[in-house]
């Protein structure tokens, strides 16, 4: 809980996922972490999911597939904010509110 991950792929390889070529059937990230960033190699198709000319399953992150993520864009339903900077994404987890 309360973790920070930090990945880079290599080249063609997602900073998450599979490298070039590769093929994963799913990524599962829990929810004990509060920041992710992920950082794709050269010719690499994304940061999380899959390497160059390869496959990947869903990726889920705190529970919730991040298929229809948009990046820079504030992600309120799914708890994380989500900002690119190139080839980078970072996730940071909201803080809980308990607002009414």
């Amino acid at each position: 809980n309360g973790c920070t991950v930090t990945a880079q792929g290599g080249y063609g390889s997602a900073g998450i996922g599979c490298g070039i070529y590769g093929t994963c059937d799913k990524i599962t990230i829990g929810s004990g972490l509060t920041s992710l960033t992920a950082t794709m190699g050269d010719a690499a198709v994304t940061p999380i999911g899959r390497g160059f000319d390869g496959t990947c399953g869903t990726v889920t992150i705190d529970g919730k597939d991040t298929t229809t993520w948009t990046v820079g864009e504030d992600t309120d339903h799914l708890h994380w904010t989500v900002s690119t900077d190139g080839k980078i994404w970072t996730l940071t987890k909201k803080q809980e509110s308990n607002q009414q």
